[in-house]
């Protein structure tokens, strides 16, 4: 309200004092007059009420007092701002008009600087009072628009404002006017709610505590209340809280039939999950001992129909396991269990690979395939190089399938740059039978293909296609398909891959040994077996490593002789009776002087996922299962025992440079033992490897000797277990200078150590890869495939050397790119670092001498590449083939291949 345009009523009976009051108040206010009360009441029933009324108290007929006691019992003028203007000067007068709600009491004679200054006073008031009552309303109906039910308390436990809400919510008839204290209200709640011990203490229903607070009260009525508080801050200081009272009850009944809903899927997709692993085992087995036999028979004499024969029983026996495959896959993916990698790679290699792989399926037909690289395709990109692989080899083997005779083209090329990435086209046309635009609409399903009379003439599971379009939704790429009958097909799949880059790093040449062991005389071994076979057998093992251990027949008698004579090392069978192994190794461990630890190895005849974690949190370090073998005894000996319990060639005990970096049986061997948990086993291994060799450098800078021994320790037990011998035996004589502060022995052993750690690594990475080579390939091409790597390597190695003569230095920096690219696709990562460290240094600094010493360093990376290549497609009698096959090696590779 503008004060300006106030309007001002007065009612006076002498025209005098009317007079005085206008000439005094006309040039600020809005004046109307009334010369009774009868006229001033009347007058306010048919206008609007003035925002202020003068009121003289003695008139003829009405008074003063008798008008302003009919306008406060009006709800139209209970608010009218009345001040009375008398002659009549006595505290009584004063003291009635006040009690009858004037706002102020002036006497006559008028003066008109305080009549004025009282007036302006009184209609700020007024002012203030109207905005007050309207942010009251503008609170009320706030509060009354929600659905919450909202209680607010202020100082001492009272309540202030509540709304109909919450009202409603627990019974209340008349708001917060029902209850004065929380108190009260607390006393009324509390019989409503199912447990007592969730209703807020009255305290904390008052206090003053800066903090949020949130719980979940469940009513005997079956509903469900969700209650939060905040403070309530006026001025910058806490004077209450606001609560918010939410029901809930539809949306935790819906999200419990949600969840239950979840719980049922989930149960019934672990179901089918564990049903896809077991078929996949029980098919398997039978699968790898027919092929395995196949392979065997091909070396046998033989006419040329009994060749066919075998010829047959392998093509059937890989296309069984490329269905089990499909299935495997398809259902990782449904389920939201296939992870996809992120590495840097050659995309070129791979594209040549994948070409080299169709090649091969169309050797003995009427068909041609071109392979077209764009040359501004990028040489290393980041994604998943096996899956990128899967999806063209999918297209293309689709493609073989079904062309007959013509010809299959695969063709790469950028089709636009998005920030750091690239998207890459990639093309697979055919001229073969072609597909209808109906059968197009549906290529992409489960189980589908274009017709069934196509499915009985070139056979398949329709489940490709599906596989690699969700490959490609997952990668956030589109494939795209152009088809007439008759005139061939296109598919078209674009992926947006990030640019990749090279990592620097150093390699060096492994090394082999003899690995017959004898255990020292002077060390003592515990075996706990109660069965008398098992006890035999063991005996009978350990006496070909020179070892006499003593035997206990249960838990009890294990823990006795342990506590009454040193071991070295205790064999600690799990399931034994009066004291099982668990048991009795925590009684072993507790009974352990501080700073010592005596390894134990559980025997077991359980292997299921979860029993060797079982044997950990028991207090055991490693992990045997029954039937023993005579190598897995041998490695745990080797692992535990150590460079001082054993000797290996004879007497004479080796060095690291008389072992090799990994032991390739042992490896392969645990391959086949661990089956589908092998991946995971040795991705868990890398990552450690590189963690701990670099807390060991830490704890070498800081001095801190028994962080050293306690990580060179751990190292050494894990490499050794993988077979990684050579880290192994640094890490223990890392160990042992650890224990006796030897600054010699360690200074002279850690560089080592980091670069055998990357050797392995390399080793490891090439092994697992071309595993993955043997299983999409077959024994069939794969020789031909390594062969044409091997090819390639000298002759990118000689054009090297050619261009390093010439001085032609651009030219080295793109054969080192290509040859980069090829040994990435093949997991070649020692090849992979150096080539790629040459093209930078061609390229910025020409320094002849450095590019000199790195030609060196990739001479030797390319000579174990080499070797490495061999092993891998040799046939021993040994098993060493099988072994490989049967590595579960896809999507490995790591970030530094």
């Amino acid at each position: 309200m503008d004060q300006t345009r106030a309007q001002i009523l007065i009612v006076d009976d002498e025209r005098h004092n009317i007079h005085v009051l206008g000439t005094a108040l006309k040039d600020r206010y809005r004046i109307a007059v009334a010369t009774s009360g009868e006229k001033a009441l009347e007058r306010m029933r048919r206008l609007p009420c003035p925002d202020m009324v003068l009121l003289d108290v003695t008139m003829p007929g009405m008074d003063g007092f008798d008008v302003c006691r009919r306008l406060r019992s009006d709800p139209a003028t209970r608010d009218v701002c009345v001040i009375f203007i008398t002659a009549r000067d006595s505290e009584a007068d004063e003291a009635e008009g006040l009690a009858l709600g004037a706002v102020d009491f002036i006497t006559k004679p008028i003066r008109e600087a305080i009549v004025q200054a009282r007036i302006q006073t009184h209609l700020a008031l007024q002012m203030q009072r109207r905005r007050i009552q309207k942010d009251e309303a503008l609170l009320r109906a706030t509060l009354e628009s929600t659905r919450d039910g909202i209680l607010v308390t202020g100082k001492n436990g009272m309540i202030t404002h509540t709304n109909s809400a919450f009202a409603r919510q627990w019974g209340l008839s008349s708001g917060n006017f029902h209850f004065e204290t929380i108190d009260a209200l607390i006393d009324h709640m509390t019989p409503q709610v199912e447990r007592v011990d969730l209703l807020l203490s009255k305290s904390k229903m008052f206090d003053h505590v800066s903090d949020n607070s949130s719980d979940t009260l469940f009513l005997k009525d079956g509903r469900i209340i969700e209650r939060q508080s905040l403070p309530l801050i006026q001025e910058g200081t806490i004077s209450g809280r606001v609560w918010t009272f939410s029901d809930v009850t539809r949306q935790k009944r819906y999200e419990e039939r949600l969840y239950q809903a979840k719980e049922e899927a989930e149960r019934a997709n672990k179901a089918k999950s564990i049903f896809l692993a077991t078929m996949s085992h029980e098919i398997r087995t039978p699968l790898n001992g027919v092929l395995g036999m196949a392979e065997l028979l091909e070396e046998v004499p033989m006419d040329e129909t009994g060749r066919g024969y075998v010829r047959v029983i392998r093509s059937s026996g890989q296309t069984l396991l490329t269905v089990i495959n499909d299935i495997l896959d398809y259902s990782r993916i449904e389920a939201g269990k296939l992870e996809l990698e992120s590495i840097d790679f050659g995309l070129k290699g791979l594209l040549e690979e994948v070409f080299a792989l169709a090649r091969g399926f169309v050797r003995d037909r009427p068909v041609s395939l071109n392979l077209e690289l764009d040359p501004g395709l990028p040489e290393m990109v980041h994604g998943d190089p096996s899956r990128i692989r899967q999806i063209l080899f999918n297209l293309m083997s689709n493609a073989v399938k079904f062309t007959p005779q013509g010809v299959i083209s695969l063709s790469a090329g950028v089709a636009g740059e998005e920030r750091d990435r690239s998207l890459v086209r990639f093309h697979v046309q055919d001229s073969g039978i072609g597909i209808n635009q109906e059968q197009i609409s549906r290529l992409f399903g489960m189980f589908e293909q274009a017709d069934h009379s196509t499915a009985r003439k070139y056979g398949g599971t329709g489940l490709g296609l599906a596989i690699t379009h969700r490959l490609v939704r997952m990668m956030d790429g589109n494939i795209e398909v152009e088809s007439q009958p008759g005139k061939g097909s296109l598919f078209r799949v674009t992926l947006p891959l990030k640019r990749g880059q090279a990592l620097p790093s150093t390699r060096e040449e492994p090394h082999r040994c003899d690995e017959r062991l004898i255990v020292s005389p002077d060390r003592h071994i515990l075996v706990a077996e109660d069965d008398p076979v098992n006890r035999a057998v063991i005996q009978g093992m350990m006496k070909r490593f020179g070892v006499h251990p003593d035997f206990a027949c249960n838990g009890h008698q294990a823990v006795e002789l342990f506590q009454t004579k040193h071991y070295d090392l205790v064999f600690m069978d799990c399931q034994m009776p009066e004291m099982d192994g668990f048991s009795a190794c925590r009684k072993l461990r507790q009974g352990e002087k501080k700073g010592t630890r005596t390894p134990i190895v559980a025997l077991t005849a359980f292997s299921m996922s979860g029993d060797r974690e079982k044997c950990l949190e028991a207090g055991m370090d490693d992990y045997l299962t029954k039937p023993i073998e005579i190598k897995g005894l041998q490695s745990a000996l080797l692992r535990w025992l150590g460079e001082g319990g054993v000797k290996v060639s004879e007497s004479v005990e080796e060095t690291p440079d008389q072992v090799p970096d990994l032991d390739r049986h042992m490896f392969l061997a645990m391959g086949e033992d661990l089956e589908e948990d092998f991946e995971q086993t040795v991705k868990c291994f890398l990552n450690l490897l590189s963690q701990r060799v670099q807390a060991i450098q830490q704890a070498f800078t800081d001095a801190n000797w028994d962080r050293l021994t306690e990580v060179a320790h751990t190292l050494k037990g894990s490499s050794l277990q993988l077979g990684a011998k050579r880290v192994g035996a640094l890490a223990n004589l890392l160990e042992r200078g650890g224990m006796h502060q030897d600054l010699t022995a360690i200074s002279r052993w850690i560089e080592p150590l980091v670069s055998a750690s990357q050797v392995l690594a390399d080793i490891i990475h090439a092994e697992m890869r071309l595993a993955d080579f043997r299983k999409d390939l077959g024994d069939a091409y794969l020789n031909d495939f390594v062969q044409t790597a091997r090819r390639s390597m000298i002759q990118f190695m000689e054009r090297l050397r050619i261009a390093m003569g010439m001085g032609g230095w651009s030219e080295v920096s793109a054969i080192a790119a290509e040859l980069a690219g090829l040994a990435g696709s093949y997991g070649l990562s020692g090849v992979f670092r150096h080539a790629s460290q040459m093209g930078p240094l061609a390229t910025k600094g020409k320094d002849g001498a450095q590019l000199r010493l790195e030609v060196q360093q990739l001479e030797g990376a390319v000579e174990l590449a080499m070797r490495l290549l061999d092993q891998v497609v040799q046939k021993t009698g040994d098993g060493c083939g099988k072994g490989v096959r049967n590595l579960p090696a896809r999507s490995l590779l790591s970030k530094t291949t």
